[in-house]
């Protein structure tokens, strides 16, 4: 009763839309420094970069990356589309013409970021490939050959289940989802909103790792928080009153996937379709949770708005990935390439997901600062 009434106090000063509004940019830095941890801890990228880990080293290792796979990853796209869905057409005037007004802005805000950070990895991989001459860097099936960049550069937009710029995928399924935005609001207003529950389903049952199941994950998380902006529904209001049941779930689905999860096959297509089901649950609490947590500490003045770090986190999100290997790569180099132990290769992941956040976050604010136009142009702005 004491957190409600709490939470109904800040409501009634921000006023719901402001507290929704501070709610979404609290939660962006936080969300993308949890996908470059995600993507930081992974086995597999150690033993492939530094000397093979013992078996102690590798438990410990697989151990973490079980815990943040089971409790951490896929959490924050899911969250990003739903705020994307919730933000689609703010403003006043007609749906058509919000909608026209979204298009004509599609080409700078989504399109020429996507292909400008495609661009960026492209370049992250040709200079460390030539750099380190490995193999281990990401580069085209068809060889480095200039036919092969030319071929791996059309990949950005068609011909493989993930763009360049493996993050990206959010931002080349958001644009298909606004594209598709006119047919999905009919299709929610035709079953009032029912629509959501088969979309629910859609994603519920998604057991491997295709462009069509990530889709049905955007659009689920898309519709869900469109329609919610669109019925007016109050989001902290429902959070609050979703939250018990929503850790029950989270911490219940997480366990589930942790207890049952294998680091020797891959978890996007090999774990039985119980432990898909119990993770997806998982991340679908999870939104309710980090919607009601933030949205109480804004409510009770525990946490402000940073305008930076909201800001930056596009820029953390699509900057980390190309840099995952090329990282590891110079770390083992400084420090004794292959004879590296296991040790030192596990400090390497432990470092490197804890600073490199904080460290795209300086280098953004140092460009901004420099070059603002800059700036807004490869953020979409």
């Amino acid at each position: 009763m004491k957190i409600s009434a709490t939470i109904q106090d800040g409501a009634n000063s921000l006023s719901r839309d402001t507290l929704i509004s501070k709610t979404i940019s609290v939660l962006r830095w936080p969300l993308a420094v949890l996908v470059v941890i995600d993507h930081y801890f992974r086995l597999h990228l150690v033993e492939e970069v530094c000397l093979s880990c013992n078996t102690t080293q590798a438990n410990i290792l697989s151990t973490i990356e079980a815990v943040i796979i089971s409790f951490f990853k896929n959490y924050p796209v899911p969250i990003f589309f739903f705020i994307s869905g919730y933000l689609l057409y703010l403003g006043k005037g007609s749906l058509k013409g919000r909608y026209l007004t979204k298009l004509q802005k599609l080409p700078r805000e989504i399109l020429f970021p996507y292909i400008f950070w495609s661009v960026y990895a492209i370049g992250i991989y040709i200079l460390f490939h030539f750099l380190y001459e490995t193999e281990l860097l990401k580069i085209p099936d068809s060889g480095c050959s200039i036919m092969g960049w030319c071929k791996w550069f059309v990949q950005i937009f068609i011909g493989t289940p993930w763009p360049v710029n493996i993050p990206l995928w959010y931002v080349r399924d958001l644009l298909l989802l606004i594209l598709l935005s006119p047919l999905i609001h009919k299709i929610l207003i035709a079953s009032k909103g029912w629509i959501i529950l088969f979309f629910g389903l859609l994603y519920l049952f998604l057991t491997n790792d295709n462009n069509a199941i990530r889709f049905q994950t955007g659009l689920f998380f898309f519709s869900l928080g469109y329609w919610l902006r669109y019925t007016s529904v109050d989001v902290v209001s429902l959070s609050r009153k979703l939250f018990c049941l929503s850790v029950l779930i989270y911490l219940a689905g997480g366990t589930f996937y942790f207890v049952n999860y294998d680091i020797t096959i891959d978890n996007s297509v090999g774990m039985p379709l119980i432990n898909c089901m119990a993770k997806n649950c998982a991340v679908a609490a999870g939104l309710i949770i980090c919607l009601h947590i933030v949205s109480y500490l804004i409510a009770i003045g525990r946490i402000r708005v940073h305008s930076l770090l909201a800001s930056a986190s596009f820029f953390i999100y699509v900057t980390h990935y190309p840099l995952l290997h090329p990282v590891f790569i110079f770390w083992s180099n400084v420090f004794g390439g292959n004879e590296a132990n296991g040790n030192f290769c596990l400090a390497i992941v432990f470092t490197s997901s804890v600073i490199t956040a904080p460290v795209l976050t300086f280098i953004y604010f140092m460009v901004k600062k420099a070059f603002p136009t800059f700036v807004k142009v490869i953020d979409g702005r």
